[in-house]
């Protein structure tokens, strides 16, 4: 995570709280900075020497807290760093005031908030985001997954070894293509990288597996012509682990498991089979999409490697 935070925030955050009655807002950014590894945090304040980093712990515990895992990065211009420096992989924006480059910030990839508003906000993110669906039910159809659309958003993994199988009926017009249609805001206009992991192509000669990932992204290409989307389709036959079996996706900021694959979800009706979600804002699925996005980054580094060797198919299109 990459954590932009003004000083005037955090300390008039700091002073807003009451230890005994947390709201859920607040409780998420505490959390944020008091339990949450993996944090490059910015401040813009200057911070030149160990006596100017005490001071600021000593005058805020919160800064205290979150310099214990190393002390943060001080830049004079949110801004100019941000669109310089950011990789936006998952990006956390808190300043007094809303700026007028927060709208460019977030098409690229950052989730921003204002003091007056913030707690609303990430409230919000809870209350659509963090829901579970049992299939015991009707399944409510693909604008379950609509709340993706509310955040911002440049890359989507789905990890599913037969959503591309289309075997027993189970055909993509009805399952990853209204899936995708939900998870992606077409509206916005983001870059967006979407990344298929998947195993089972379920290929018929002449069709070969990488003919197969080639028409089907063609397809989608198709589908989304006038969104600024890239695809692409990976095998995991070179994976090993459970994880790699797991049904799931996740984007910068959420995460969707499936008990079965996204594949069968719409015929599952009183079947054993539950969605679950969730987002950054909850610290145990923050560090699902972070343990997972390793998992997926280790192994594109060993099939991009130049000692890996396969004549089988790994990728369309290729790395």
């Amino acid at each position: 995570m990459e954590l932009y935070i003004e000083k005037a925030f955090l300390d008039d955050f700091y002073a807003s709280l009451d230890k005994r009655n947390y709201s859920l807002g607040q409780k998420a950014l505490v959390s944020i900075l008091t339990d949450y590894g993996e944090v490059d945090w910015f401040i813009d304040c200057p911070i030149k020497s160990p006596e100017d980093l005490e001071r600021l712990s000593l005058d805020n515990p919160l800064f205290a807290s979150r310099s214990n895992y190393h002390p943060p990065t001080s830049v004079e211009s949110f801004e100019k760093h941000f669109f310089k420096h950011s990789s936006c992989e998952q990006t956390l924006i808190f300043c007094v005031e809303k700026k007028d480059w927060f709208e460019e910030a977030e098409r690229k990839g950052a989730l921003c908030f204002e003091f007056e508003t913030f707690e609303r906000t990430i409230e919000e993110i809870i209350s659509k985001c963090h829901k579970r669906f049992d299939l015991f039910e009707e399944f409510p159809g693909w604008n379950w997954f609509e709340f993706f659309a509310h955040l911002p958003i440049n890359s989507l993994i789905i990890n599913d070894h037969y959503i591309l199988s289309e075997s027993s009926g189970h055909i993509l017009s009805k399952n990853l293509f209204p899936l995708l249609h939900a998870l992606l805001n077409q509206g916005k206009k983001s870059d967006v990288q979407i990344r298929i992991h998947t195993k089972d192509f379920k290929v018929r000669p002449p069709e070969t597996e990488e003919s197969k990932a080639e028409r089907i992204v063609q397809k989608l290409n198709s589908i989304f012509a006038k969104s600024p989307y890239s695809f692409q389709i990976v095998t995991n036959a070179h994976a090993t682990g459970t994880p790699f079996h797991d049904r799931y996706l996740y984007s910068n900021f959420l995460i969707v498991k499936a008990t079965r694959g996204f594949n069968l979800v719409p015929n599952a009706k009183g079947e054993d089979t539950e969605l679950e979600s969730s987002s950054i804002f909850d610290h145990y699925h923050y560090r699902q999409i972070n343990n997972r996005k390793r998992l997926h980054q280790k192994y594109l580094e060993k099939l991009k490697s130049p000692g890996f060797s396969t004549l089988s198919f790994v990728s369309f299109p290729s790395f």
